[in-house]
């Protein structure tokens, strides 16, 4: 089951009908994101993020030789903010969902798991959405996952919030952890990492096999270096005691010349 945040009502044709009719003369039109011009305090898009957007609008055009006047070039503009602005309250809106899980959490497991097991109806969405929104509010407050980074969809942030710290440091490096980061990019990313660290696990793996057997051949090494130097302590005792009765029948022989026997 997926879920859709923050969808503006698209007004039917009647609707818009009257909206024209009763609109005076006087009346300014307000284009899409022409709050957010006026409004320079706007947390959602800043004033280094809106003339960021606008120098890239200048440089698109430039680059596709697009000759656009001034009043619809503002209009692309706005649109363009609006665009940001509702991206980022999607954000802001399935973060806010995985805060009010987790804290939920925290007064009851209970509670918890019951409300969000698989069949309940209490929640407005299916509990793999639950599961998936909890997750990323725990990455966000234990400061793994950033809240400006977060993507717009919350299947992206999920991936990103389950990584591991080893995963979760290679995506960093490699500028995966971003806004505008796709699913697939970061999927290919932990599948990527997984075969890696399966490689150095087998590596590491094969090297103690190594080890091991060269431990088992010291050890036998060892043993008949023992056994050999036994065997030659053995021999020079043979020999020691050998020249021992040889002295000792010499010294008999020496002493019978000096002192014969009467």
């Amino acid at each position: 089951m997926s879920v859709n945040f923050a969808v503006k009502r698209t007004p039917s044709s009647m609707e818009l009908s009257k909206r024209a009719a009763l609109r005076t003369p006087s009346e300014p039109e307000l284009l899409p994101g022409a709050r957010d011009e006026r409004v320079s305090g706007d947390r959602l898009i800043n004033d280094d993020h809106r003339d960021q957007l606008r120098q890239l609008l200048e440089s698109t055009l430039v680059r596709g030789s697009i000759a656009l006047d001034e009043t619809s070039k503002a209009r692309v503009l706005a649109n363009i903010l609006q665009i940001h602005q509702t991206v980022a309250r999607i954000r802001e809106n399935y973060l806010d969902l995985g805060r009010c899980l987790l804290r939920i959490y925290r007064e009851s497991v209970e509670v918890y798991e019951e409300i969000t097991r698989k069949g309940s109806r209490i929640l407005p969405f299916d509990y793999t959405v639950a599961i998936k929104c909890r997750r990323i509010a725990e990455a966000v407050e234990c400061g793994l996952l950033p809240e400006c980074a977060l993507p717009a969809a919350y299947t992206t942030a999920y991936e990103i919030a389950t990584m591991d710290e080893t995963t979760l440091r290679l995506a960093e490096a490699k500028g995966l952890i971003r806004p505008d980061v796709g699913r697939n990019e970061i999927v290919r990313h932990k599948q990527a990492t997984r075969s890696l660290v399966q490689h150095q696990v087998e590596t590491v793996a094969s090297l103690a096999v190594r080890i091991a057997q060269m431990e088992e051949r010291k050890q036998a090494i060892l043993a008949e270096a023992q056994e050999r130097v036994a065997k030659i302590d053995y021999d020079i005792a043979l020999l020691a005691g050998r020249k021992a009765a040889l002295n000792s029948a010499q010294a008999d022989s020496e002493a019978h010349v000096l002192f014969p026997a009467s």
